[in-house]
C-alpha cells in the first residue's frame, strides 16, 4: 500500500515493496538498511576513536562481538513482554517463532543493554577504559538509530495516533480506506540526527570527563522516546500493570528512569571536576602564541572553552585523563585552576612526565 504525505507533498505517493529481493525468506529494506546504519555507525566510531584514546582495531574488535549479540539482546527483550505471542496452544513456548527474527520483532533498548554488557566485558579483558569506550560508542549508535528507523517507514511501521497536522503520514489500510498519521520514525530520527550534531561538535569537544557522552545519550535519547512512545500506537506495555488507570509502556517507564539517573551522573560527575584541578598544556607555539593563548586563558572562566579554543587553533583532540587531573596536550602553556602558568621547552613530555607520572 503507498504512503503519502498529503499536508506537505500533495499527491505524491510511494510504494515501496518491503522486500527488496525476493529469494527464500526475502531480503528486507528493513534489514539492509539496519546494515547500513550499522556500518555508518562503525565507521564514524572508527574515525572518531583516537580522540578517545582508542584505536580502529578495538573497534572493530569489539563490533565483531556486539552485533550478534545485539541483536540477541533486542530479540529477548522484544519476547519477554510479548512472550503470550510465542506460546504454543498448550501454553509452551514456540522456539521456532522465538527465533524467527526475519519475522520482525527488535526493541532498540534490548540492543543498548546487550550493548553495554559486551563494553563492560571487552574493556575489562582489553584493559582499556569503559566509559571511553561507551562515550565513542553513543556516536556511532546515534548514527545508527537515526538511519535505522527509516527502516520502519518502508515496513510501514512504528507510527503514531491520527493526527491533522501538516506532516501528517497518510497509510492506506484498504483499496479504499486510509489514516493520517504522526510520522513518529522521522521524529525520532531527527530527533537523533539533532543529538548527534550535539554529541560530535560540542559534548565532545568541552568533554570534561569519561562517561559525559554516554550520560548525555542516555538523557537526551530518553527524553525523546518518552514523548515519541506517548505518540506511538504499537508500544510493549509492562505485562498488565497500571498507573492511574493506564497501562504502562515499558519504553515510556525506562525512558524517564533514564532520564533521571542521567542528569544525577552528569549533575554529580560535572560537580565533581569542577573541584579538580584542570591543567592546559601547549607544546610547540611560538612565544607571542603561547603569551596570546595565556592572557586568553586567563580570561576565560571555564576550562572546557579554553580547550575548545586551542583545539580549534591546532586542529587536534586534547583529553588524556590521569587521576583527577585532566591533562589536555596540544602544542607550552601550563594553565591550572589557580591561575599558574608554566612554559616548556618546544618538547615538554618530559617535564611533563616528571609532573604527572604519565608517559606520552
Amino acid at each position: 500500500m503507498p504512503i503519502s504525505f498529503p499536508g506537505l507533498f500533495g499527491d505524491w505517493e510511494c510504494n515501496i515493496d518491503p522486500i527488496a529481493i525476493h529469494i527464500g525468506h526475502g531480503v528486507y529494506w528493513y534489514g539492509i538498511i539496519l546494515a547500513v546504519a550499522m556500518l555508518a555507525g562503525l565507521l564514524l566510531c572508527m574515525k572518531q576513536a583516537k580522540r578517545f584514546g582508542l584505536s580502529e582495531d578495538n573497534v572493530l574488535d569489539m563490533v565483531l562481538w556486539a552485533v550478534p549479540s545485539c541483536i540477541i539482546g533486542a530479540r529477548i527483550y522484544y519476547v519477554l513482554f510479548y512472550l503470550d505471542l510465542y506460546r504454543t496452544s498448550d501454553g509452551g513456548l514456540d522456539w521456532g517463532e522465538i527465533v524467527a527474527v526475519w519475522d520482525g520483532g527488535l526493541a532498540i533498548y534490548g540492543a543498548v543493554i546487550m550493548g553495554v554488557i559486551v563494553a563492560f566485558c571487552y574493556t575489562r579483558v582489553k584493559k582499556l577504559k569503559f566509559w571511553a569506550m561507551t562515550d565513542l560508542c553513543v556516536m556511532g549508535l546515534l548514527l545508527g538509530q537515526c538511519i535505522g528507523r527509516w527502516g520502519n517507514f518502508v515496513n510501514r511501521e512504528a507510527f503514531g495516533a491520527e493526527t491533522t497536522l501538516p506532516w501528517r503520514m497518510r497509510l492506506w489500510t484498504s483499496a479504499n480506506t486510509f489514516i493520517e498519521v504522526h510520522p513518529t520514525f522521522f521524529y525520532e530520527s531527527l530527533w537523533n540526527l539533532i543529538g548527534l550534531l550535539l554529541v560530535v561538535f560540542i559534548i565532545t569537544r568541552g568533554r570534561r570527563f569519561d562517561g559525559e557522552n554516554t550520560w548525555f545519550y542516555f538523557l537526551w535519547y530518553g527524553l525523546g522516546r518518552a514523548w515519541v512512545e506517548g505518540l506511538r500506537t504499537d508500544s510493549l506495555y509492562l505485562f498488565d500493570w497500571t498507573f492511574m488507570g493506564q497501562p504502562i509502556r515499558v519504553s515510556q517507564a525506562l525512558s524517564v528512569v533514564m532520564v533521571i539517573v542521567s542528569a544525577a551522573m552528569l549533575f554529580y560527575n560535572t560537580e565533581q571536576e569542577r573541584d579538580s584541578p584542570f591543567l592546559f598544556v601547549v607544546f610547540g607555539f611560538p612565544l607571542p602564541l603561547r603569551l596570546c593563548l595565556l592572557f586568553l586563558s586567563q580570561a576565560l572562566p571555564d576550562g572546557a572553552c579554553f580547550r575548545f579554543l586551542v583545539e580549534q587553533i591546532c586542529d587536534i583532540p586534547l583529553a588524556v585523563k590521569h587521576h583527577q587531573r585532566i591533562v589536555f596536550l596540544a602544542i607550552g602553556v601550563l594553565h591550572t585552576s589557580n591561575r599558574r602558568a608554566f612554559f616548556f621547552p618546544t618538547d615538554g613530555k618530559p617535564c611533563l612526565h616528571q609532573l604527572t607520572g604519565v608517559k606520552f
